[in-house]
């Protein structure tokens, strides 16, 4: 924390992001350790924003933030996940986004399926999917390689589209953006 109270010091007028998660920290250990450390940069920063996309972390966080960067692309799921929030915040949604077609496609499910890994969404929501048992960095080996994804998530390839990602041709882009500003 010296280094970072350095850093700022040194550069006060520099606008800068810091990101922090809780690592290799799971459970109540990881977001403690978050809360922790956004209680401790709370102090040294002007605007602090955390980013959830669970109830909870979204509940204790939006407690000492100044806005929630969440990562959801369908409006229910942000209209669900706002519900939690304790205190009126900044809110910023953000997502796997692409406009389609496109070379990166098989790159957009990865990351849908990586943003789909959240047990209480999955639950509230009745999704019959899980992908928590892919080993996500052998996935995007193979496809950096092997220009491949899991059968597993390409065959889930429109609902991940629909409900994890801002993504379609450009007037379903669009469309998609519109809603999420409502």
């Amino acid at each position: 924390m010296k280094d970072f109270e350095r850093v700022v010091r040194d550069h006060r007028d520099t606008m800068f992001a810091l990101g922090i998660g809780s690592g290799s920290l799971r459970g109540y250990a990881g977001l403690n350790a978050v809360l922790d450390c956004l209680r401790f940069l709370r102090d040294h920063v002007d605007f602090l924003f955390c980013g959830c996309s669970s109830p909870l972390i979204t509940s204790e966080s939006s407690k000492i933030v100044d806005g929630i960067l969440f990562n959801h692309g369908h409006p229910k799921h942000l209209r669900w996940i706002t519900n939690f929030l304790r205190r009126d915040v900044i809110k910023v949604a953000y997502a796997p986004s692409l406009i389609l077609p496109s070379e990166f496609e098989k790159d957009l499910l990865i990351a849908c399926a990586v943003v789909s890994c959240n047990d209480s969404l999955l639950r509230e929501f009745k999704y019959d999917v899980d992908f928590s048992d892919l080993d996500f960095e052998r996935v995007i080996i193979e496809r950096k390689l092997f220009d491949r994804v899991p059968t597993e998530i390409e065959m889930f390839r429109d609902f991940l589209i629909d409900r994890f990602a801002i993504a379609g041709d450009f007037d379903s882009f669009v469309s998609r953006l519109r809603e999420i500003l409502k």
